[in-house]
């Protein structure tokens, strides 16, 4: 990521975070590119251990991930934790929580619900 993320992290980070109740109605772009993955997914056979779900926001990936992998260790990661948060509203399963992701100093907060 270029230097200009960094000088603005947490700018970004609130902005997302002010942003995450009503994030879903505006991310059509985000389903679009989720939506056109996994149709390419579907010729592809992994079977991934693990999955990372880095920049999840709200979870719109989650229900096709845990459908099409369902044997895989699913964790999310986002930059602010609202948007981690409006995707744990969305399941009562249990999952792990990365969030905060600092790339800059390799710093992450973990947090298990």
């Amino acid at each position: 990521m270029n230097e200009t993320f960094y000088n603005q992290k947490d700018r970004i980070r609130s902005a997302f975070d002010k942003a995450a109740s009503s994030y879903d109605a505006a991310a059509v772009l985000q389903r679009e590119v989720v939506d056109r993955l996994f149709d390419r997914l579907a010729v592809i056979n992994i079977d991934p251990k693990v999955i990372l779900d880095a920049g999840c926001g709200t979870g719109y990936a989650r229900s096709f991930l845990r459908q099409r992998f369902t044997s895989a260790q699913y964790i999310e990661l986002d930059l602010a934790l609202n948007m981690l948060k409006a995707s744990q509203a969305k399941t009562s399963t249990f999952k792990q929580w990365l969030s905060v992701f600092d790339k800059k100093q390799s710093q992450f907060a973990l947090r298990r619900h």
